[in-house]
């Protein structure tokens, strides 16, 4: 995620440098102030319903009327139209007792995930907004008592629908069953949700649901609640488009009390459409300055602006100007403010000064070691050895795979797997551990601590804006950490954001090879070039799995997801040939 603009659009300009007096706060040795901290309250937790509100049944009340030889009405859809329909009937309260039995056991692989329902969770896991499934669910029916246990069904279904689990949408932990409406409605309270989505009445008419929960009635069928102090909503699109209001709302509430902590205000607040995985913001301040806000998305935000923001001060605070300033931190909302800088993005047509301006960088950076820097954490995804690369690329591999659906599009996706990505990644690992066999290395072999470097992780032009000076401001350091050099290099010369010459590529290898205290660092080089290019492949593809798309929705992306998957196919077929074409002859060392 970057911070500016891209080189064809809004200048890249993302924060603004502080100048003298009129600028942001200093210490009297002119290096930064320690930089504020704001806490607001939580933006919101949520609280779903499961039967009927997330998990839709309609053709599986249809199939168990068959299944059990009851009769279907022509017309009958949903459950209130099919338990109205029995109940009608004599004996028909068992009748209905034993559908539901089946319905939400055996039966329930005839359901559907209700439409817009995963792509709301995945909004709320970017926005980093914490949801719980709070379902009224006995482990057996009472029609059925040594039957199916329900709870263990409902929960293999929602793993299986990628709602729950290590990779699901949420963790296990926030999927609860309580056996009576009581105890779902003390479950909603001691979870403190501040909305509860539900699709019947009847729980936020319970004694025990807290009025501090705001009840949102889940209505399809588009019947009215018949409290007014209800709100009903026909679809999860609704539901998303309000609460996608409300987010805007509060972030905003949350901008200025985190600009009051500068003693000042943001008169207006102007979208930067940039990030990636982020939303920013250009404030105009009332003493006329102005400042970037940063709203960091997706799950982990809260962990990569406390990243980002600590290697920007401990950066500043060593002196080293061509970071941005850090300004005031709301974790609670995963907001920051940065100063911001006016400039260009030098990325569109790179010149030889700005490649030597990255490996300056890069050299300072090398040029601290663990013992001497107050920072601990390796950078993200940081490598081990090239075992442990393969299984990253392997990993994306196995989930681009998974999210493959039945299109054109996806038939693509596969042919590009199965004939041309997996022959080239089978033919570099060979080679990758032959060429290491010959200087006494192996695919397991792992970096001394003492030999890594500090790397931003996602660092080049692509991240880096040209002053009025001509000097470069390097940023988006939210994946900042240590990290083996071969990795830092390679990333550099494959990003496909940056268009170098090889002329260029060759320089800046030159230009940062003699501060490495790696000693394998020249033999290696080859091998992590090939394989992080495969891994670019991966990363490339990205656009094919939904949940990158909701950090994308997220941060602003309103180009067409079909056409942002073929055109990203593409970019990954030419980055497979630049592997294939260079892997057995380096062309930067």
């Amino acid at each position: 995620a970057c911070l500016g603009g891209h080189a064809k659009g809004p200048p890249k300009a993302a924060f603004a440098k502080a100048k003298g007096p009129a600028g942001f706060p200093r210490s009297p040795d002119s290096r930064p102030c320690a930089p504020r901290v704001y806490n607001a309250p939580r933006m919101d937790t949520l609280g779903i319903d499961l039967d009927n509100t997330l998990i839709h049944y309609d053709a599986a009340w249809i199939a168990g009327l068959k299944v059990l030889g009851l009769s279907v009405p022509p017309g009958c859809v949903g459950k209130r139209a099919v338990r109205d329909h029995l109940r009608a009937q004599t004996g028909g309260e068992d009748q209905w007792q034993s559908l539901q039995a089946y319905v939400y056991g055996p039966g329930l692989a005839h359901a559907r995930l209700a439409p817009g329902a995963a792509a709301f969770l995945r909004v709320c896991r970017v926005q980093g907004v914490p949801v719980y499934i709070v379902s009224h669910k006995t482990a057996f029916a009472t029609a059925a008592p040594d039957g199916t246990n329900l709870q263990d069904a409902a929960r293999t279904w929602l793993r299986a629908q990628g709602i729950v689990g290590p990779q699901g949408l949420l963790p296990g932990s926030q999927l609860c069953f309580e056996a009576t409406r009581e105890e779902k409605a003390a479950r909603i309270a001691s979870i403190g949700c501040t909305f509860f989505i539900d699709d019947l009445e009847e729980t936020f008419a319970d004694a025990g649901f807290p009025s501090a929960t705001k009840p949102f009635l889940y209505a399809p069928d588009g019947r009215a609640a018949d409290n007014e102090h209800l709100q009903s909503f026909r679809s999860w699109m609704a539901i998303a488009a309000y609460f996608d209001e409300r987010w805007a709302g509060i972030i905003g509430t949350a901008v200025q009390a985190l600009t009051a902590t500068l003693g000042t205000t943001a008169t207006s607040q102007t979208r930067i459409m940039a990030g990636r995985n982020s939303r920013v913001h250009r404030l105009t301040l009332d003493d006329g300055r102005a400042c970037i806000a940063k709203q960091y998305g997706h799950h982990d935000a809260v962990h990569r602006l406390a990243t980002e923001f600590g290697a920007f001060q401990m950066l500043r605070g060593r002196g080293r100007n061509m970071v941005p300033l850090p300004l005031a931190r709301d974790e609670t909302n995963a907001l920051a403010l940065y100063e911001y800088i006016p400039g260009d993005s030098p990325n569109e047509v790179p010149d030889d000064a700005d490649v030597e301006a990255c490996a300056v960088f890069i050299r300072n950076l090398a040029a601290w070691r663990s013992g001497g820097v107050p920072w601990t954490q390796p950078a993200r995804e940081a490598m081990t050895s090239f075992t442990g690369l393969l299984s990253a690329i392997d990993l994306r591999r196995k989930a681009l795979v998974s999210a493959s659906g039945d299109t054109p599009l996806f038939q693509e996706l596969e042919r590009f797997f199965r004939d041309d990505f997996d022959p080239v990644l089978q033919a570099v690992q060979a080679w990758s551990a032959e060429a290491l066999h010959a200087v006494g290395l192996d695919l397991e072999h792992v970096l001394p601590e003492s030999d890594r470097v500090l790397s931003p992780s996602d660092f080049g032009l692509h991240n880096a804006i040209r002053k009025a000076d001509g000097t470069l401001c390097f940023i988006d350091f939210e994946y900042f950490g240590w990290d083996d050099p071969v990795k830092l290099v390679a990333d550099f010369l494959l990003h496909p954001a940056m268009p170098l010459s090889d002329a260029q590529r060759r320089a800046f290898v030159a230009g940062v090879q003699p501060v490495f205290r790696d000693s394998t660092f020249a033999c290696r080089l080859p091998m992590a070039y090939a394989l992080f290019g495969l891994k670019w492949c991966m990363i490339l593809l990205n656009e094919f799995l939904p949940q990158h798309r909701a950090r994308r929705q997220f941060a602003g992306e309103g180009r067409d997801a079909e056409a942002l998957c073929a055109g990203q196919l593409v970019r990954a077929q030419r980055m497979l040939a630049r592997v294939k074409n260079h892997y057995r002859e380096f062309p930067y060392l």
